[in-house]
Order: structure tokens, then C-alpha cells, then sequence
């Protein structure tokens, strides 16, 4: 098995092949004749804006803002017209091959005459000067832009190595190493031609321009095959050859001039690579909709790919185009591809992509409406004719009234759409819902449903094997873990809005807000069950302690039999209260086991027959006043068949269903006429049970008449949360 390259050796590789690069590029770009000036250029030929100390011009006759119009051979008597072409920044800035081609035959004669021993220099006011150029140019003379060029070519592969070789074997970052390279050798001779003095050998001059052209062509080949192959592949086509080849093609066009037009030649090729990189970003996204981290990614590779070249052509090769002087250069330029790569470097190695992402749309927002200011200002000067000044006057205004407006409007609405709620009533509105709901739904199903509403996850799980003290954003984003409520297990969510974003910090910290006023509602619940049940032991305590004593005497003090019995069930039904206030809360099974003793002890001491249909209940626990006003409805439905129905025979039946515990109780006895009901001591029985399933919620009916019987059936609605202490 091959042995793969440590990331150590290879970065150190890259460096020192980097360092050779260097070396080249300043031998190339000294070892050219120097005149010791620098100039610009102006209608009539070449401006000296500086004469450097000590140089060949230094001490020469020449001086500041003289301007040069001929350069000439004191030897063979050859001399060459200066024009302000000649000092032209990029040859590629011209329109046709002719000229671009022509440009090169004069830096070649001008090279020609400045390498000779002495040369003629004349001047726009008709001085004519001599001088000895110097046979190289000075390390130290080398402008700042030759090294601005070189960091951004340098910048660019060495965040490309970097990426990739920690994950050589993988297709993205394989790409995105290659186009930095190609990048490089668009920089390396742009650098070196862009910061001349005033000419270079044309022949090699033309190599270094062809070489510029091939690395741009090679960056933006590469630079698609990497939206082909990442996030991940659209198909097994061999689409990185084929950009290959397409590169040779467009670059064979070039050199053999088939066209006349550089347009066609050099500029039109990098927005048609620009258009396919669209189309391919397009591809990506829809094939992405599925896995948020592999959108994150997409998200962040279209911001950084796209700003700098649109920029760029925006700036430089449009203006070109349209036959204007491109606003942004060549030498400049290239920086713009330093925060491409550093960009993308972001998405490849998958840097804390929560934390990008929510960025991603803030960064379109202020680029794009930028790059609308630009073209705004071209507009006004190009259709309007003014000076950049009055033109700079007018878009300030224009931007304090209308512009800036406009823009924070678009902004805030963008922001609104994507959050999908109004974050500053958000936690208002969890709240009323919490207090609300808290006291009726188990904790765990109210918070599970909380989170469900605010992020629409793809899956909710319970995290048994975690220790989870805060929430974390976990899997880049993809999940997020949630500590444990009160009586509850931890939760991990996964997949925010459906799959269709990340999880990001404002989420966690939104919450880890609504986890702690959860937290809070659920205390102050727990405080008020705990006070209620140490207020019902007191009340039961001065119930057993004062009420209960008297009842007993009224018991003993009776005047006959009747107020006697009257006293023993008052006091019986009081102890029946004290009772279920000291008592532990029961089961409703467990309540009902009791009613099924009583109604047959009963029934046996009546000689009534016992039908009790009784199906599987739940395991809840009663709060004091069901628990109290079910067995009361139950003992006073029971008592009126014994005492008035004159029945043989009793039914019973109870169930739970969906939540709603239903009991009914039927007799064959003689019934009564409810049109007469409230005359009798059978209605006051009746009453009760009405105002007692009234307080409790429930429905109650009553199905009865002369001869067939009574039907008491009670249908009460609870949530399991609501009987649990």
C-alpha cells in the first residue's frame, strides 16, 4: 500500500516551491533595463511623476512633469514615438489583436533602443536629454503592487494546500487546490508585467500576458469542475475533462487570433465560465434540499465564488466590453480571490457552518445592493453626462433619502420572511402558551410540542446516554441538545425547519430562554400543589379536631332517632372529607376497586342483584376533588335506587375511552316522573350529583320515567395531567 505524504511535508513542499516562484518572479521582473523614473501617463506621451534618487535619470536634465515624447538610439539613430498606450497596464485591455500584437512590437524596440549604452530622451517642451539606463532594476525599486500580486497568488495556493491535504482524497478540495494553481499562474506574470517602468522585452512580454490568459482560463475550468463535484457529484459524466479540454480549446482560439476580437478571445470565455457556473450552482442547490450541512456548505462556496468574479467583470471586463476604461485593474484585482478562496476554505472544511450560515444572507444582501450603487453611479454619469463630482453630490443625496431607506426596508422584511415569526413577541407568546397548557399536559409532551412548533424538526429523540447540563449545537449544526426538565429525560433535535437549515447559536439561546421559564412555570406549579396539600392536611385537622368533636356530641344529644341517624351520616360523610384530605392520593383504579366494595356490601344489605361491567383503566392519580366528587356522585346515585327505586337489581358500568372515564348506573325499579322532579327528597339527591358534575366539568343525563327504571350516566373529560400531583 502506498504510503501517503504527511500534511507537514507537503505544506512544506508547497512553501519552498512558493519561495522558488518568488525567485523567479523578481529575477524576471529585475532583469529588465531601468531608467530610474516612473511615469504616467498623459495625452501627449509619458509623465515623469517621480525621479528616483541616485538613478540614471537622477542629475540627467530630466524633471518632475516633464513629459517624454521620444525615446531614440544615439547609436544607430533609431528612435520610437511615446504614447500613452505605452504605458498601458494589462495588453489584454485592448479591443482588437491587431493592436494587442502591435503593442508588443513596440515594447520590443523600445527594449531594443534602452539596452543600448546611451540613449536620447526627448522632452514635450523639445529638450533632448541623455543618459545611461541601468542594466537591471533595483530589488528595492520593485513597486508595491509586484508584491501585492505575489501575497494574494501565494495567499490563495497555500489556503488551497491547506484544505487539501486534509482531504486529498476527496474531489472538492482536490479541484480547489488545482484552480488555486491555475490562479497563481494568472497572478505570477501579471505581476511582473504590471509594475514595469516602462517596458519589458516584448517577446517576453507576450509569454507572460499568454500566461496570464491560460492560468485565468485554467482557475475558471477547475473552478467549474469543483460546483460539478461538490457538494456532491450531479453525475458520472467526466466533466473535468471535459472542462479541460474546453480550457486547451479556448486557448488555442486565443493564441492563433481566430477571431479579431479579444472580446471573443479572452473576455467572453470568462462570462460564459461564469454563466455554466450559475447554472451549475442552480444543480447543486436543488440536489442539496435534503441535507442542511451539504446546503450550508453550497451556501457559503456560492457567496465566495460568485462575489469576487462578479466583481471583477463587473468592474474590469464589462467596462472593457462596452468599449470604457475598466474601473478596477488588473494588479488590484487579484485580491478579490484571496477572500474566494478564504471563503471557500470556510465551506470545504465545514468551520462551525451554524455559525456561517446565518451570515449567508446578510453578506448577498450588502453585496448586491453595493454592487447596485455602482452601477446606480455609472448610470447617472453615463446618461447624464455630469462630472463624477456633481455625480457623487447627487448619489449621496440620493442615498440619505431614498437608497439607504429602501435598503433597511428590504433587509428587515428578508430577515422577517426567513425567521418565519416576530422574535420580540416570541417569548411573550411562549409563555401565555406554557402557563396556559402547563397545567393540564404532562411536561415531557408539552415541551416536545413546543419544540415542534418553534423549529419544525425532522426527528425528536430523547438523549438516555447523555449528561447534558446546557444546550449545544451538535453534527455541525444538523442537531441540537437540550438538558432535561424536571421529571424528564434530555432532548436532541434534529434537523431544523424540516432539513432545510442549521441550527444556529441564536437558536440555542433562544432555547435555553423558553428551557428556563419552563423550568420556573413547572416550579411554581410544584409550590402550589406542595401549599394546597399542606393547607388541605391543616383544614382536615381543625375538621377532625372542632367540627368532628360537635357532630359526635349531636350524635349523643339526639332528641330521637331520626336527627340521631342524621348526625351518625353527617358525621360519617365528614370523616369521609377528613379522610381524602389527609389521605395519600389514590389511583382512579384504585378509587373504583373501593367503589366496587362498597356498591356490593351495600347491595347485599339492600337484597338488590349487582351487575358491574368494569373495563381497563388507566394507572392516574385523583386529585382530592375528583377523587371526593366521583365517590360522592357514585354513593348518592347508589343510595337513591336503595332508599326510593324499589328496584331488583342494579348495573354498573365504568370505562376509560379516549380520555373520558364514563360511569352509568341503571335500575329496574319504578323510576319517576321528572316533570315533578324538585317536590321529592329523590330530586335533592339528584341536585347533588348535578352541581357535583357540574364543578367537575362533566356531563351528566338522566334517563327515566314511571315503570322502566333510571339511567344515571356521567361522561367526564380530564387530562391525565390534570390528576397527577
Amino acid at each position: 500500500m502506498k504510503q501517503k505524504a504527511s500534511p507537514h511535508n507537503v505544506l512544506l513542499v508547497v512553501t519552498a516551491s512558493l519561495l522558488l516562484v518568488a525567485i523567479l518572479a523578481v529575477r524576471l521582473a529585475t532583469n529588465t533595463v531601468w531608467l530610474g523614473l516612473e511615469l504616467a501617463p498623459t495625452t501627449n506621451g509619458a509623465s515623469i511623476e517621480k525621479i528616483i534618487k541616485d538613478g540614471p535619470s537622477d542629475n540627467s536634465g530630466l524633471h518632475v512633469n516633464d513629459v517624454i515624447v521620444r525615446i531614440s538610439s544615439v547609436e544607430n539613430l533609431s528612435s520610437v514615438h511615446i504614447e500613452a498606450g505605452d504605458l498601458m497596464i494589462e495588453p489584454d485591455d485592448h479591443a482588437l489583436y491587431k493592436n494587442y500584437f502591435s503593442f508588443f512590437e513596440k515594447q520590443t524596440q523600445l527594449f531594443q533602443i534602452l539596452s543600448e549604452r546611451v540613449i536620447e530622451v526627448t522632452t514635450a517642451k523639445g529638450e533632448k536629454i541623455r543618459l545611461t539606463p541601468a542594466a537591471q532594476k533595483p530589488i528595492s525599486e520593485l513597486s508595491f503592487y509586484f508584491w501585492f500580486q505575489l501575497l494574494s497568488g501565494f495567499s490563495v495556493v497555500l489556503m488551497g494546500a491547506m484544505v487539501w491535504v486534509y482531504a486529498s482524497d476527496q474531489m472538492g478540495p482536490r479541484l480547489y487546490m488545482l484552480a488555486a494553481v491555475g490562479l497563481l499562474a494568472g497572478i505570477f506574470p501579471s505581476a511582473i508585467y504590471t509594475t514595469r517602468e516602462l517596458m519589458i522585452d516584448g517577446y517576453l512580454f507576450e509569454i507572460l500576458s499568454r500566461m496570464n490568459q491560460f492560468g485565468v482560463l485554467l482557475f475558471c475550468g477547475f473552478g467549474n469542475a469543483i460546483l460539478w463535484y461538490y457538494p456532491r457529484r450531479i453525475s458520472q459524466l467526466p466533466f473535468l475533462s471535459l472542462m479541460l479540454a474546453a480550457v486547451a480549446a479556448f486557448f488555442l482560439l486565443n493564441y492563433f487570433h481566430v477571431y479579431d476580437s479579444l472580446h471573443f478571445g479572452v473576455r467572453l470565455p470568462v462570462l460564459l465560465w461564469l454563466l455554466l457556473d450559475a447554472v451549475l450552482a442552480i444543480v447543486q442547490w436543488k440536489r442539496t434540499a435534503s441535507s442542511p450541512v451539504e446546503r450550508a456548505q453550497l451556501k457559503w462556496f456560492i457567496l465566495a465564488w460568485f462575489v469576487g468574479p462578479v466583481i471583477y467583470v463587473s468592474l474590469n471586463i464589462l467596462p472593457l466590453l462596452v468599449n470604457y476604461e475598466p474601473i478596477l485593474t488588473q494588479e488590484t484585482g487579484w485580491f478579490l480571490f484571496v477572500f474566494v478562496y478564504l471563503g471557500i476554505a470556510l465551506g470545504l472544511t465545514k468551520y462551525r457552518l451554524f455559525n456561517l450560515d446565518k451570515w449567508i444572507l446578510t453578506a448577498w444582501f450588502w453585496f448586491l445592493f453595493g454592487l447596485a450603487f455602482i452601477v446606480m453611479d455609472a448610470l447617472v454619469i453615463a446618461l447624464t453626462g455630469i462630472s463624477q463630482n456633481i455625480s457623487l453630490m447627487l448619489l449621496l443625496a440620493i442615498t440619505g433619502w431614498l437608497y439607504i431607506p429602501l435598503r433597511q426596508l428590504t433587509l428587515d422584511r428578508m430577515l422577517m420572511r426567513r425567521l418565519g415569526t416576530d422574535r420580540r413577541n416570541l417569548l411573550s407568546g411562549l409563555l401565555s402558551e406554557i402557563l396556559k397548557r402547563a397545567p393540564n399536559e404532562k411536561p415531557d409532551e408539552l415541551w416536545t410540542d413546543i419544540l415542534q412548533q418553534l423549529y419544525q424538526p425532522l426527528q425528536i429523540d430523547s438523549a438516555y446516554a447523555e449528561a447534558v447540563t446546557k444546550v449545544s449545537i451538535q453534527n455541525h449544526g444538523q442537531s441540537i441538545l437540550i438538558p432535561a426538565l424536571p421529571g424528564s429525560m434530555p432532548f436532541c433535535l434534529h434537523n431544523a425547519q424540516k432539513g432545510a437549515r442549521l441550527f444556529s447559536p441564536h437558536d440555542a439561546a433562544l432555547i435555553e430562554s423558553v428551557w428556563m421559564i419552563y423550568e420556573h412555570v413547572l416550579a411554581f406549579q410544584q409550590a402550589q400543589l406542595n401549599g394546597a396539600r399542606v393547607e388541605r392536611r391543616r383544614i382536615a385537622r381543625d375538621l377532625h379536631d372542632d367540627v368532628s368533636a360537635k357532630v359526635l356530641s349531636l350524635v349523643y344529644r339526639a332528641d330521637n332517632d331520626e336527627n340521631a341517624d342524621l348526625a351518625r351520616d353527617t358525621l360519617s360523610e365528614l370523616r369521609s372529607v377528613i379522610h381524602d384530605l389527609e389521605s395519600p392520593q389514590l389511583s382512579l383504579q384504585e378509587s373504583v376497586k373501593e367503589w366496587r366494595i362498597e356498591a356490593k356490601r351495600r347491595c347485599e344489605e339492600a337484597g338488590l342483584k349487582l351487575h358491574w361491567q368494569q373495563k381497563e383503566l388507566p394507572e392516574i392519580e385523583l386529585l382530592p376533588v375528583y377523587k371526593s366528587n366521583l365517590r360522592k356522585v357514585f354513593r348518592e346515585s347508589l343510595s337513591n335506587i336503595i332508599k326510593h327505586a324499589e328496584a331488583d337489581s342494579v348495573s354498573i358500568k365504568i370505562s376509560y375511552i379516549d380520555n373520558n372515564f364514563k360511569l352509568e348506573i341503571e335500575d329496574d325499579g319504578k323510576g319517576f316522573d321528572r316533570s315533578v322532579a324538585g317536590k321529592n327528597k329523590t330530586s335533592i339527591g339528584l341536585n347533588s350529583i348535578k352541581r357535583r358534575v357540574r364543578d367537575l366539568g362533566g356531563i351528566l343525563k338522566i334517563d327515566t320515567d314511571h315503570g322502566i327504571g333510571t339511567a344515571i350516566r356521567v361522561s367526564l373529560a380530564f387530562e391525565e395531567r390534570e390528576a397527577i400531583s
